[in-house]
């Protein structure tokens, strides 16, 4: 993982949540409600974390 600086300036791609296992960040993720962010720039997105979204 990195800053949440280095994350958000860095070179960025957008994918399908299915396929960020392993990638880093660049973006908050935040569903509302409850609005609580779950996922953070500069944070390595996990399988769980990518299993939670999809049900929310």
């Amino acid at each position: 993982p990195c800053s949440p600086r280095q994350a958000f300036f860095a070179p960025t791609e957008t994918l399908a949540i299915e396929k960020t296992p392993g990638k880093i960040s660049a973006e908050t993720v935040a569903p509302y409600p409850p609005g609580i962010p779950i996922i953070i720039p500069g944070e390595r997105i996990e399988q769980g974390t990518i299993e939670y979204l999809q049900k929310v």
